[in-house]
C-alpha cells in the first residue's frame, strides 16, 4: 500500500493498513506530525510483521546515487561541510491545484510549512545521507514569511556530532531562496537544488534535482557533479538520466524487491522517525 495523503492521515492510515494485513506499507515523507505518531507506526508494523518504508525519493535520484558513491570512495577526503540551496522559481512548472496547495498551508494537515517541512524533508535526508551521518547535534534557523503564508526565504544551520574529541568540526546549512520572477522551466515543482560539500582534500558540487533535465542541464556550466581535488577539476555523471521521475521509479522498485526478498527498505520506519527528529 502506498499512503500518499495529507500528512495528518499518515499515522492512522498506517495503523489501519497494518492491522488489515497488507504485506508492505510505503508512507510518503514526512512520516508523521509527531515523534509519538512515528513510534506508534513503527510499533504497530512490528506487531503485525508488516514491512514499513518511509518514501523519500531523493535517495534514489541517479545523480545523487553517483555522488554518494564518489564520496564514500574518498573523492574529497573526510567530509566537513554540507550546504544546499533550494531556489523557488517562477516556472513554468507542473500545475498544482488549489486543494493540494491548501492543505500544505494548514498546520493541522501539513504539520509545518510547505517549504521547510513538506519539501525540506528531502533536503534534511540528503544532509544526513550524503555526509554519512545519522543525526545532528544542534540546529539553528531563521525563517521568514515573505508571502505571509509560505516559509520562505529561510536559512537553517546545524552541527553534526563528533565521534572523538579531536575530530574536526562538521557543519551543514540549508537555504531556501525565493525567486518567483525567475524563468526556470521544470517538469515538476517550481524549484531546484544546488549542493556543495567540502572535505579535507577537495570539494564537490552537485547541480540540480527537481528541475533536472531542463535547459540548465544541457549547458556546460552546470554538469551533474563537479569535483575539485589536488588542483584538478573533474566532471561526473554526464551519462546519467537527470529527470526526477527516475528517483520515484528506483525507489518504488527497491521497495518491491525489499518485500520479495525480506530485506530492509530505504528508509525504514526508524530512519523516517530520525528525519522527523531533525
Amino acid at each position: 500500500v502506498e499512503i500518499l495523503t495529507p500528512h495528518h492521515l499518515h499515522a492512522p492510515m498506517t495503523e489501519f493498513c497494518a492491522k488489515a494485513g497488507v504485506s508492505g506499507i510505503s508512507v510518503q515523507k514526512p512520516m508523521a506530525h509527531t515523534i509519538t505518531d512515528c513510534e506508534t507506526m513503527i510499533q504497530v508494523c512490528k506487531d503485525e510483521r508488516i514491512k514499513l518504508k518511509l518514501y523519500e525519493n531523493f535517495r534514489f535520484y541517479p545523480v545523487y546515487l553517483k555522488a554518494k558513491e564518489l564520496l564514500d570512495n574518498g573523492a574529497i577526503g573526510e567530509l566537513l561541510n554540507f550546504r544546499i540551496n533550494t531556489i523557488g522559481t517562477g516556472g513554468p512548472s507542473m500545475p498544482v491545484d488549489l486543494k493540494s496547495t491548501d492543505w500544505r498551508l494548514q498546520i493541522d494537515t501539513c504539520g509545518g510549512g510547505p517549504w521547510i517541512y513538506d519539501d525540506g524533508i528531502h533536503k534534511f535526508s540528503m544532509a544526513l545521507w550524503l555526509m554519512g551521518q545519522e543525526r545532528v547535534e544542534k540546529v539553528y534557523s531563521w525563517i521568514d514569511y515573505f508571502t505571509s503564508f509560505k516559509d520562505i526565504p529561510s536559512i537553517i544551520f546545524w552541527k553534526y556530532p563528533s565521534k572523538n574529541n579531536d575530530d574536526p568540526p562538521k557543519f551543514g546549512s540549508m537555504q531556501f531562496t525565493l525567486a518567483p520572477n525567475l524563468y526556470y522551466p521544470s517538469n515538476y515543482y517550481g524549484c531546484d537544488e544546488y549542493i556543495e560539500i567540502s572535505g579535507t582534500k577537495g570539494m564537490m558540487w552537485i547541480n540540480q534535482c527537481t528541475s533536472g533535465g531542463n535547459f540548465v542541464s544541457k549547458t556546460t556550466q552546470f554538469p551533474p557533479i563537479v569535483v575539485y581535488k589536488d588542483g584538478e577539476v573533474k566532471v561526473y555523471g554526464e551519462d546519467l538520466p537527470r529527470d526526477l521521475r527516475y528517483s520515484f521509479i528506483n525507489s518504488t522498485e527497491h521497495f518491491i524487491a525489499a518485500i520479495k526478498n525480506g530485506t530492509d527498505p530505504i528508509y525504514t520506519g526508524e530512519q523516517g522517525r530520525n528525519l522527523c527528529v531533525f
